[in-house]
């Protein structure tokens, strides 16, 4: 599947810096099993990018359906 989404998005897809700390943080985490989801979501937002999940519990996040 990731393949065919690689093929379909055209060259869209970006390995982003890692360059946020912990403190960049969304505020609806508070638990830390949502501290990865949190993370990937501020770090696209800090990047003008999209994080696209097949996840449907990050808010913010544009689903794969």
């Amino acid at each position: 599947m990731l393949t065919a989404i690689k093929t379909a998005s055209k060259g869209r897809i970006a390995f982003l810096p890692d360059d946020l700390s912990a403190e960049s943080l969304p505020a609806y985490v508070t638990r830390p099993r949502d501290t990865t989801d949190g993370h990937l979501l501020a770090l696209a937002r800090h990047h003008a990018a999209k994080l696209v999940t097949f996840d449907t519990n990050i808010p913010g996040a544009h689903l794969i359906a």
